[in-house]
């Protein structure tokens, strides 16, 4: 989940040498994270089917492949499309199948006697998970200021 979470949110970290490199309009650029946001509304419903039908594995195991093929692709962009599909499509569809609601679906049956520890550590680790987001940041702050190169494909495959 953590690895979901935080493959999306890297668009934040990639996003100035997008830019940089391919020169488009900040809001063009912006709108694929949005249309993430987007996708995961909409998928949210059918999410849900698709855990009770086929059980969290199954859901689990599609996310896993929809953030490996657009993590793996998102390094041959070259229009702006391919960053929709990619990035927004691909990177948002897999997070959400790897997200809170497959956890909530399974992580109660798996602690039956100590259901409430269980919760506990989960949502201890939910709140971990965050702060090496913020550390990369400031990482990537740091390098940046030091003139590292700003070689976005290198850093996202």
């Amino acid at each position: 989940m953590g690895v979901g979470v935080n493959a999306r949110t890297a668009f934040s970290l990639l996003f100035p040498p997008i830019l940089d490199e391919f020169g488009w309009p900040r809001g063009l650029t912006a709108g694929a994270f949005s249309f993430g946001f987007l996708v995961s509304a909409l998928l949210g419903p059918f999410l849900g089917r698709l855990m009770d039908r086929r059980g969290p594995r199954a859901v689990m195991l599609l996310g896993v492949a929809l953030v490996c093929a657009g993590l793996g692709l998102a390094p041959r962009t070259s229009a702006p499309w391919h960053l929709y599909l990619t990035l927004g499509l691909l990177v948002a569809g897999g997070t959400v199948c790897l997200g809170y609601t497959g956890h909530a679906l399974f992580l109660p049956n798996w602690f039956v006697r100590r259901r409430r520890l269980a919760h506990r550590v989960f949502r201890c680790r939910r709140r971990r998970d965050r702060h090496p987001a913020v550390a990369a940041g400031a990482d990537r702050r740091s390098r940046l200021a030091h003139g590292v190169s700003r070689e976005w494909r290198r850093s996202s495959s």
